[in-house]
């Protein structure tokens, strides 16, 4: 985070994207209270599974082995997800990650973090790629590689 950035947090800190409290974009009680942990499930068809694998029945119709996810698409995440892609709040992309990093298993040591890139109209509006800031700092907490493998075509 640049100095700037800091000084501007200390002269008008964040209000809780939910509750409205001051300090923070989401505030510790409403991340324990309204972003409700999901259990370990495959999904495609939401059946209870082992370290939220695809369930044998949904993986002959997938490539994706294992999804994780923290929460549903509840009114505070959809709040949360639309401060980053639309009030272009960099600082969510913190949040998201710090969240995330919860429920990910231990990740073996030559683990890479890639992101899908956004569209490159979106990056030039935003100013940023917000897949890009969420996967450098989950690489940041799981301490893991972070390389920008993917090019998006066409947009």
């Amino acid at each position: 985070m640049k100095l700037i950035e800091h000084f501007l947090r200390f002269l008008a800190p964040d209000d809780c994207l939910e509750c409205g409290f001051e300090g923070a974009l989401l505030c510790a009680i409403c991340v324990k209270s309204r972003l409700q942990s999901v259990p370990a499930r495959c999904y495609r068809c939401y059946r209870l599974t082992p370290g939220s694998k695809t369930c044998p029945a949904c993986i002959r119709h997938s490539a994706l082995a294992t999804v994780w996810v923290r929460t549903l698409y509840v009114p505070t995440a959809r709040k949360v997800v639309h401060a980053l892609k639309f009030n272009y709040s960099r600082d969510v992309a913190n949040i998201i990650a710090s969240e995330l990093c919860l429920i990910l298993p231990a990740l073996p040591a030559d683990t890479v973090i890639v992101h899908v890139p956004a569209a490159s109209s979106h990056t030039r509006q935003r100013g940023f790629d917000q897949s890009a800031l969420i996967a450098r700092e989950v690489s940041h907490i799981v301490k893991r590689a972070h390389v920008h493998a993917l090019v998006r075509y066409g947009q």
